[in-house]
């Protein structure tokens, strides 16, 4: 029997995942009302086939609250792992392991999903009388579970455990699993993330040079990845999710005297800031902002943009409306649009990219200020519009 402590955005659909291929799972998570819910053969959110794996998975499968491990042989760990103070909050995990050292008696194999920062994994295996390794996620909302199959993997640990643990994740991966100590597999998983991060804060650099020679970044951008090793990622006004604004910092946590990774991290998040400083200019005092997801045509809002943006006009004492259909559905976006002076893009859903603009910019009332944060539509001729890196509309 495999035990799945945490029941979020991947040890859910994990679990389902081991359970669909086979495996007898018990899910366990300290919510009460989540586990009430997929006990009733309901989902707690959304995600693109979950449904389908459910229905198929569920009589291998079930939920509980209470540290069941006596029966498991295998234990899999996906609790959140925030950040504070600019560090790895370990206390999600701690609680987990040391439910673990309660109640796993006989030696089992622990598998940690939950990003850490490198060299965690070393240090718990000295507190655990068990088989360590450390597998990754690799998956994006919106589309989970196919990347859960089909990505390759990452395992971590001494070389039975991580033989053990990829007997485990074979049943459903289709990718190459690959197999190291846990401390590179700890750390390929920040660097991958920080590698994003830091593209992202080259071409946010990059978009507001172009604003000040004239050009369009976005066709700058295309033009560079022509080039067969240039890969530039897109500008936009902030970045957001549980893992690009944190996982850098887990690099940091080891090495204080990092200069790159610091610098992206304080360049993205400038981008938030750039837009209330432009809305402040232009003397708004109400803005809608449209998506606070933080990535498209999905309802995860962790550490979104949106959220910030909001905050931070807020403080500036300007009334913010936000409209998003995937997080809120009953929303109508006419109600968010009422006395709004200005208008932030801030997701690129794909709902916004079919809206009438000339219609909704004759709606707003003055200074008709539009902010396309994320390139998505062609200027208005009805509004003032700004969008990120095209010094070629100024």
């Amino acid at each position: 029997m495999i035990a799945v402590i945490g029941l979020g955005y991947i040890g859910l659909p994990t679990a389902l995942l081991l359970a669909k291929a086979g495996n007898k799972v018990t899910g366990i998570d300290i919510d009460p009302a989540k586990v009430k819910t997929l006990n009733q053969g309901k989902l707690p959110f959304q995600e693109n086939g979950l449904e389908e794996l459910f229905e198929a998975a569920k009589q291998n499968f079930r939920a509980t609250t209470k540290p069941e491990l006596e029966q498991a042989d295998t234990i899999i760990i996906c609790v959140p792992t925030p950040m504070k103070d600019k560090k790895m909050d370990s206390t999600p995990l701690e609680a987990a392991i040391e439910t673990i050292k309660k109640h796993a008696k006989g030696k089992k194999l622990v598998i940690i999903e939950s990003t850490v920062t490198p060299g965690t994994t070393k240090k718990l295996a000295q507190q655990l009388d068990h088989w360590l390794a450390y597998c990754p996620e690799r998956a994006i909302p919106g589309n989970t579970l196919h990347e859960m199959i089909y990505n390759d993997r990452t395992i971590g640990g001494t070389p039975e455990s991580a033989e053990k643990a990829r007997a485990i994740y074979s049943t459903f991966v289709k990718g190459e699993i690959s197999l190291t100590d846990s401390t590179a597999a700890e750390m390929a998983k920040v660097a991958e993330n920080t590698y994003r991060d830091v593209n992202i804060a080259l071409a946010n650099e990059l978009a507001l040079i172009a604003e000040e020679a004239g050009t369009n970044i976005h066709e700058v951008i295309k033009l560079a990845n022509k080039h067969p090793r240039v890969n530039l990622h897109q500008p936009g006004i902030g970045v957001g999710g549980h893992c690009l604004p944190i996982d850098p910092w887990f690099l940091v946590e080891v090495y204080p005297n990092a200069k790159l990774i610091p610098l992206s991290r304080k360049i993205n998040s400038h981008m938030t800031k750039r837009i209330v400083e432009l809305l402040t200019t232009a003397h708004v005092k109400r803005v809608t902002v449209l998506g606070i997801a933080y990535k498209p045509d999905v309802d995860d809002t962790r550490e979104s943009p949106g959220k910030e943006l909001k905050k931070q006009l807020e403080k500036k004492g300007i009334t913010v409306k936000v409209y998003d259909p995937l997080v809120n559905p009953e929303q109508k976006l006419e109600e968010s649009l009422e006395h709004a002076q200005a208008i932030v893009l801030a997701t690129a859903h794909s709902a916004f990219k079919n809206l009438d603009w000339r219609e909704i910019a004759g709606k707003l009332e003055e200074p008709k200020l539009i902010i396309d944060g994320r390139n998505m539509i062609e200027p208005p001729a009805n509004a003032r519009y700004y969008g990120i890196g095209r010094g070629d509309l100024k």
